[in-house]
C-alpha cells in the first residue's frame, strides 16, 4: 500500500482533517490491521505517520468506540510524539507541532460533529498562544449518517464519501464513488487476498469475543471491577503481543527497503515504545547506524 494512489489517499484524508490549507509531503503507514466489526466482514485500520513542509508530523490512527481510558491515552500519545521532537541540547523554540488525528467508531465528548478540532484554550476560547504545539483531531465516522440523511448519497464530498466506506465498509451508492473510494477499494481487495493479514484478523476477532464474554460473565456474577479489569488487561496483552509481532515485521521490511540490511535480530531486542518511534525516524535517518543511535537513545 504504499505506491503514488494510496500515497495521494493519505495525504488527501490528513490535510482534510486538518481542515488549514496545509500541504503533506509525504505519509507512511507504521501499523495495518483488519479487524472485525461484524462476524464474517472485517474492517481496514490504518496508524498512519505524515509529515508537511515545514517538518509538522501528523499520526492518523482508527478506534472503536473510545472510552475515557482513550482519551488518557491519547493525551499521553501527543505529548510523548511532542517530547521526542526536541533532541538532545535543543532549544524549545525549535519545536514543531505534533497533530493526531483520531478517526472513531463514536462521537468526541460533547456532541455529534463529524469533526472536531482542539487546541489548548481558556474559559473564553482563546487560544493559548498563536502557535500551539499539540493539536488533536477526532473524526466520527457515525456522523455520516446523518450527514446523509440531510443532504443525500448523492450529494457527498469525496472526504464524506470515504468516511461512508469506513463506517459501513461498502461505498455508498452514488454514480461516481471518487478516486479515493476507488483507491481504497482496490487496495482492500488485495489486503483481502493475503491469507496471513486474514489468519491475524481472524485470531483478533477471537480474542476480542472472549474479552467481551468474559466481561459480561463477570459483571452477569457481580464480581468486583479488580477482577474485570484484570481480565481486560490479560487480553489486552495477548492482543498488544500480537500488534507487537506485526510492527517489528513491518519495521524490518522499512529498513530493508531503505538501508539493505536485515534487522530481526536488534528488531526484537526493542520495547514497544521504541518500536512505535522506529517508523517516524526511518523517515529522518539516513543510514541505518544513525536509526540505532536515534533508537537506543529512547528510554526502553
Amino acid at each position: 500500500m504504499d505506491d503514488l494512489d494510496s500515497m495521494e489517499m493519505r495525504n488527501y484524508i490528513c490535510e482534510y482533517s486538518i481542515g488549514n490549507g496545509v500541504k503533506i509531503v509525504k505519509s507512511t503507514i507504521l501499523n495495518v490491521e483488519i479487524l472485525p466489526d461484524q462476524l464474517g466482514n472485517k474492517k481496514i485500520i490504518l496508524d498512519i505517520l505524515a509529515e508537511d513542509s515545514k517538518g509538522n508530523l501528523y499520526n492518523i490512527e482508527m478506534q472503536r468506540a473510545p472510552t475515557i481510558a482513550d482519551y488518557y491515552r491519547w493525551e499521553y500519545y501527543g505529548a510523548r510524539n511532542l517530547s521526542s521532537r526536541l533532541k538532545k541540547g535543543g532549544k524549545y523554540i525549535n519545536l514543531k507541532p505534533v497533530y493526531q488525528i483520531i478517526f472513531m467508531r463514536g462521537y468526541a465528548y460533547g456532541n455529534h460533529n463529524l469533526i472536531n478540532r482542539y487546541i489548548m484554550r481558556n474559559d473564553n476560547g482563546q487560544q493559548e498562544h498563536e502557535n500551539p504545539l499539540m493539536h488533536r483531531i477526532y473524526v466520527s465516522l457515525p456522523a455520516i449518517d446523518h450527514i446523509v440523511a440531510e443532504k443525500g448519497k448523492n450529494n457527498l464530498n469525496e472526504f464524506e464519501k470515504i468516511i461512508y466506506l469506513f463506517e459501513h465498509n461498502e461505498p455508498c451508492d452514488t454514480i461516481e464513488p471518487g478516486k479515493m473510494v476507488n483507491v481504497i477499494m482496490s487496495r482492500y481487495k488485495r489486503m483481502k487476498q493475503n491469507k496471513s493479514i486474514w489468519t491475524m484478523a481472524e485470531k483478533l476477532e477471537e480474542a476480542q469475543m472472549i474479552e467481551e464474554s468474559l466481561i459480561e460473565i463477570s459483571r452477569k456474577e457481580g464480581l468486583e471491577e479488580g477482577i474485570e479489569k484484570g481480565i481486560e488487561r490479560g487480553i489486552e496483552q495477548g492482543i498488544e503481543q500480537g500488534k507487537k509481532e506485526r510492527t517489528e515485521e513491518f519495521i524490518k521490511q522499512q529498513i530493508s527497503l531503505k538501508y539493505h540490511t536485515d534487522a530481526s535480530a536488534w528488531l526484537s531486542s526493542l520495547s514497544s515504545d521504541q518500536l512505535e518511534q522506529a517508523p517516524a525516524l526511518i523517515l529522518t535517518c539516513d543510514t541505518f547506524e544513525s536509526l540505532q543511535q536515534q533508537i537506543n537513545q529512547i528510554q526502553s
